[in-house]
Parts: C-alpha cells; sequence; structure tokens
C-alpha cells in the first residue's frame, strides 16, 4: 500500500479525531456534565441551607 493511501484512508478518521477533540469539550461544559469547583461549593453550601431550615 502506498503512503498516498494510507493517507486517503486515514484522512477521515483524523479529521473526525480532530472535530471530536474540539466539540466534546464544549458540549459537556455547555451541558453541565462537568462539575467545577464553584458549582460544587454552591451545591454544598445549598444543601446545607436546605438541611438547616427544617431545623430553625
Amino acid at each position: 500500500m502506498a503512503l498516498d493511501q494510507i493517507h486517503e484512508r486515514t484522512k477521515p478518521y483524523a479529521i473526525g479525531l480532530v472535530v471530536g477533540l474540539i466539540a466534546a469539550p464544549i458540549i459537556r461544559f455547555n451541558a453541565g456534565w462537568i462539575t467545577t469547583t464553584t458549582t460544587g461549593t454552591l451545591a454544598a453550601e445549598t444543601a446545607r441551607v436546605d438541611a438547616r431550615t427544617g431545623v430553625c
């Protein structure tokens, strides 16, 4: 198999890899699948306040 044939056969996979590497983090952050430190801290604080509200 010549180098040109290998290049032509692997080109779609390489393009898909690059597009996936760029698109995956964008999709994950926009969909809320990744929890950042600030989001986790805010969720913990909200849960703590909600738990103490029932006691008071």
